[in-house]
Parts: structure tokens; sequence; C-alpha cells
């Protein structure tokens, strides 16, 4: 199961949640007429687990659950929590672009002087 979308501020999962089912079933199983309440009368158990990588703050996490479920519905519930992590700092501000054009005055201006200092030699 992969997570397309995440909440508005939390980073998505990156590796697919890995389920694993395991159904156990009567020997009446073969004899399911469609529609006649089959996951009652044929599921005897079962059972299930996620394993879920994630990566937050720089570390990788893996985990096992046990998920609960319902023989009755024949489903399962998995929790995901989702977390915000660390924030990205602000790139792209003008004080970069007032950085670059101070650094390449002085650039300019150490070329110009080494220029003049050649020219008197």
């Amino acid at each position: 199961m992969k997570e397309t979308k995440a909440p508005a501020g939390y980073r998505p999962l990156k590796t697919p949640i890995t389920l694993t089912v395991t159904p156990t079933f009567t020997t009446d199983r073969d004899s399911y007429v469609k529609g006649n309440g089959a996951t009652e009368d044929t599921l005897q158990k079962l059972e299930a687990s996620a394993h879920i990588e994630s990566f937050y703050d720089g570390l990788l996490g893996k985990e096992d659950q046990n998920l609960s479920t319902d023989v009755e519905d024949g489903s399962m519930n998995l929790t995901v929590i989702n977390k915000v992590g660390k924030k990205l700092p602000v790139t792209g501000t003008s004080a970069v672009l007032i950085l670059l054009t101070a650094g390449a005055a002085m650039m300019t201006g150490a070329v110009v002087k080494g220029r003049k200092k050649r020219e008197e030699l």
C-alpha cells in the first residue's frame, strides 16, 4: 500500500507499506454461494501484519505492526502516524542575492586591483 498524498504540513511515506494477510477458511469454503454472507460462514481466522518504513529527521524507522482484524467483516485496521519532521531552511531569500552581489563586487575589485599592479610593474 502506497501513501500518495499526505495531510497538509506532513511528509508522505516514501516506501510502500507491506501488508501480510493470512486467512484461515473452513471446509465449507467451496460451497459458498455469492451474496450469502460468505465471510462469516467460511472465514475462521484472519491474521494481518504491516511493515512500515519511515524517514524523519535524518533517521530511518522500521516498524512491524500486528493489525486488529474482524473475522465477521473480513476487515483489518491499520493506523499510520504521520509526523511533521524538521522544516527545511528557507533559501533564495533577498539576503542570498545581497551576499552574492557583494561577493561579485569584491571579486571584481580584486581582479581590477591585480591588473593595475601588473601594469605598474
